[in-house]
């Protein structure tokens, strides 16, 4: 369960799945436009082409290195429990990490705001303490401790997903009987909102790419490095600008003329993290050889969710 700020919940709650894909296809729209190039060496390649695990990913990380796979029940498809975009180092070794969806239920997600003074509280009330178990799971982070977050209007919210068992024996989902809490002496006002959701298992596995630094570098130089060269003397200031600290695209016809052809020899060679192949990712971390250094190249490309004319 996830606690949200006021803003980060409203905005949520007002879209469903559509809406969702829609704002992505605004980001990719909105983003890429700018790329960076930083110097690297060995060290950096190594630390920018693996990922640092949360607590929970490291959990599922170790339990499918020492037992050979491990399955995860998790309930955001399609964004998995243990990401997979990078290699993981862990004692020296380096680890990729695959995951295949081996089986999805219908579920339930709830979106719950809440209001620590109403203004009015003469409708349908309940307390905290008669509510069922999932139920009160459901409200315990904003419940509990005593919210000293007071503010006009609703003061904040948590998501969550319920299994189909889980709704028959609630009196919050799928609709709620009830527009008020009590609980130590309080009244709260609550929203609740429900929406389609999937629970899915992910049996994970991982496999050793690398058995030290030296080796784990040398294979993603073998892979990703490309020397960037041929530059026309409209892409030459882009890439300039970029190791100096960041170029932006701006608004002249002939500068994005030449973001564009640039965007595209990039697009020529693999990514260490994003898409090279798909239109859809707007986004690519690349390891160029540019002069007589090796940089660790940021790109978003110009114009991939909607063409322009």
């Amino acid at each position: 369960m996830s606690r949200w700020s006021r803003r980060r919940l409203l905005t949520a709650a007002g879209i469903g799945t559509a809406g969702a894909l829609a704002g992505c296809v605004s980001l990719l729209e909105t983003r890429g436009r700018s790329l960076s190039m930083e110097p690297v060496d060995s060290a950096a390649i190594a630390r920018r082409a693996t990922m640092e695990l949360d607590r929970r990913e490291k959990r599922i990380f170790l339990d499918a290195l020492e037992n050979g796979t491990t399955t995860v029940t998790y309930d955001n498809p399609p964004f998995p429990p243990l990401r997979t975009l990078r290699p993981v180092e862990h004692e020296g070794r380096y680890y990729g990490i695959a995951y295949t969806i081996t089986e999805t239920r219908d579920a339930l997600g709830v979106t719950v705001r809440i209001d620590y003074d109403p203004r009015r509280t003469d409708g349908p009330t309940v307390a905290y303490d008669d509510l069922p178990a999932r139920d009160r799971a459901l409200l315990d982070s904003l419940v509990l401790p005593r919210p000293k977050r007071r503010i006009d209007g609703w003061d904040m919210g948590t998501v969550d997903v319920y299994r189909i068992d889980e709704v028959e024996g609630s009196v919050l989902t799928p609709e709620s009987r009830y527009d008020y809490v009590t609980h130590d002496g309080e009244t709260y006002r609550i929203r609740v909102e429900t929406y389609p959701a999937t629970i899915a298992d992910y049996r994970y596995t991982v496999h050793e790419v690398a058995g030290d630094r030296t080796a784990f570098v040398r294979r993603t130089r073998d892979r990703y490095q490309f020397r960037l060269d041929g530059l026309s003397p409209a892409e030459r200031p882009i890439v300039e600008a970029a190791i100096r600290g960041g170029y932006v695209r701006g608004r002249d016809p002939d500068e994005r003329a030449a973001y564009r052809s640039l965007s595209e020899r990039f697009r020529e060679h693999d990514a260490v993290v994003g898409s090279s192949t798909d239109p859809g990712i707007a986004y690519g971390e690349y390891l160029v050889r540019y002069g007589e250094r090796v940089y660790w190249a940021e790109m978003e490309f110009y114009d991939t969710a909607t063409p322009t004319a």
